[in-house]
């Protein structure tokens, strides 16, 4: 059981990660031009950061939009084993917390 909801959440993490690389690539160049006295190195703990806090909110709430409106088909194979909408979007929410306290472990100290 656990498996099927792992399948779900492969699909949407690719979306997940690419509209939160495209939103937080716009959102750290506004930080970085707002202060030009930033060095590089700054700029990429600024786009980390924002990248992993909108991986965790607003990529997931999008992926699961995007899915909403274009993978509907997706979910009756999920129906058809028991699985209701709001346990995959719980699920996902949990297995996406889980990823990116981790990724910010991972960035911050090591």
């Amino acid at each position: 059981m656990i498996k099927l909801y792992w399948i779900f959440y492969k699909s949407l993490f690719l979306i997940n990660l690419g509209f939160s690389l495209a939103i937080s690539i716009v959102v750290a160049s506004f930080f970085f031009i707002a202060s030009p006295e930033n060095s590089l190195g700054s700029f990429v703990q600024i786009l980390t950061l924002i990248t992993v806090i909108v991986f965790l909110t607003g990529g997931l709430l999008l992926s699961l939009g995007y899915h909403e409106l274009y993978k509907k088909k997706l979910y009756s194979f999920f129906h058809n084993h028991a699985i209701t909408r709001v346990q995959l979007f719980l699920s996902a929410l949990f297995i996406n917390t889980v990823i990116g306290i981790t990724l910010l472990i991972l960035v911050y100290y090591a």
